[in-house]
């Protein structure tokens, strides 16, 4: 069997698209899962066996090593506030595990992250780098991005470069908006509009 970390949005290891997804994209006959959810599960693990009626040339990929279409960056996640936060309030030692587990050698070896430009659907409340109304020039962008240094954000991208560094990857990091600031949308809202 292998190993599937369950994340978002799948959230019960019941769930059939998950089991098929985890199953698919391993070629696995086996896998086995953890899945942490709000109902109480934490990292809990479990196995589904492969049993599906399908016809397992029905569910085949084919691809061309001789004709390559696209190349993969990587793989990895997104640095939010919401991890942040919580990365800012563990221990060291609990910091360090979680660096590990997600870019360490004995981890995922993540080499990707995102990072929201402005707040996203994980931060606690709505904020933008650009609140100056009409500031179509960018004047008052705030090029020192106060709030994710202030929230622990910078640091956590920091600590996640040089665990992955030490091992010898190096992680892209990517600013992505989630929604431009609300002054730019109708409404005035950050979260309509």
């Amino acid at each position: 069997s292998r190993f599937c970390f369950v994340p978002a949005p799948f959230h019960h290891p019941s769930t059939a698209a998950m089991k098929l997804l985890c199953a698919f994209s391993m070629g696995a006959a086996a896998v086995e899962f953890v899945v942490s959810s709000r109902s109480g599960m934490n990292l809990q693990p479990g196995t589904w066996t492969w049993d599906s009626p399908w016809n397992a040339v029905d569910m085949a990929v084919s691809i061309s090593a001789n004709s390559p279409q696209q190349k993969v960056m990587g793989f990895g996640g997104a640095f939010t506030e919401a991890s942040a936060i919580h990365f800012k309030s563990l221990s060291a030692a609990k910091q360090e595990e979680v660096l590990e587990l997600y870019f360490g050698r004995t981890g995922h070896q993540y080499t990707v992250g995102r990072v929201p430009i402005n707040s996203c659907d994980f931060s606690p409340q709505s904020y933008s780098f650009d609140d100056a109304a009409d500031d179509f020039e960018m004047a008052q962008f705030d090029k020192e991005v106060t709030h994710d240094r202030d929230n622990g954000m910078i640091d956590f991208v920091r600590a996640a470069s040089t665990k992955a560094q030490s091992i010898g990857n190096n992680v892209v990091v990517y600013g992505s908006p989630w929604s431009p600031p609300s002054w730019m949308k109708t409404g005035n809202h950050a979260m309509v509009g």
